[in-house]
Formats: C-alpha cells, structure tokens, sequence
C-alpha cells in the first residue's frame, strides 16, 4: 500500500513540477501533461483502492468531489484559468485517501491545500512587490492629479 502512495506522490510532483515550468515559461499549462497525469494517477487510484485501501475511498471521494466543484465554482467566478481547474483536478486524484485522515480538518482537508496554495501565492505577492518597492522607490509613492480648468 506504501509503495503506491510513494508512487501517486512521485506522479504528483512530477507532473507539478512540468505543470510550473511551462505555466512559468509560456504561461500555460498543456492539457497533454494533465492527461497524461491523470491517466497514471487513475491507474495507481485503482490499484490503490481496488486492493488495499477499501475504507479509505469514501475519504478520497467526498475531497475529490470537493475539490472538483471548487475548482469548477472558481472557474466560473474567473478567480483562475482552466488549466488551474484541470491541475487541481489532477491533484485531487493524486492525493491518497490514507493522507487525508492525518489532516485536522477531517473529510473536508482538502480545503487545505487550496488554503496552502492561496497563502503561497498571496506571500510571493508580497515578496515580489517589496523586491519591486526596493528596485524603485517611485512605484510606493502616491500620485495626486489634479485638474485645472
């Protein structure tokens, strides 16, 4: 059972990983990727819960279906783009349901890594506008126009 939760992990992160660097490189993520993602993360989810881990589909499945729907309201409220949908799709299938039961939260810890990701992404705002602030002291300042007529 470990080994295929090793296995759904290293298929997360690589795939993460591909997902940053073009998403970082030519702003998108490529459906390709997903797919490909997604088949082997289905093929190890049906191992996974096919032979070891009977009890912990229900778990899996209210988070997965949680995150989907997330994903989808998020879409729909334009907060992110549909490659975003889809890798967060792809996570929600990746993650086991095992890891689900060791989060606080309970059957709603998938909240969590939206949480986490919204953190991570609201901090590197922050760094990133500072890091700017320091380059050039001009863009903090505060402009008064004013009219003459």
């Amino acid at each position: 059972m470990l080994i295929i939760e090793y296995v759904l992990c290293l298929i997360l992160l690589v795939v993460l990983a591909r997902a940053t660097y073009t998403d970082f490189y030519a702003g998108k993520i490529y459906n390709s990727t997903l797919l490909r993602g997604c088949v082997l993360s289905l093929a190890a989810d049906f191992i996974y819960y096919g032979v070891w881990a009977h009890r912990f589909f229900p778990v899996f499945l209210s988070n997965f279906l949680l995150l989907v729907l997330t994903g989808i309201l998020f879409y729909a409220l334009r907060i992110w783009a549909a490659g975003d949908s889809k890798l967060l799709f792809f996570i929600g299938l990746s993650i086991p349901g095992r890891w689900y039961t060791f989060q606080p939260f309970g059957t709603a810890s998938s909240f969590a890594i939206l949480v986490y990701a919204f953190s991570a992404a609201f901090l590197w705002l922050v760094i990133l506008g500072g890091w700017r602030f320091l380059k050039d002291p001009h863009i903090g300042k505060i402009r008064v126009f004013c009219c003459t007529a």
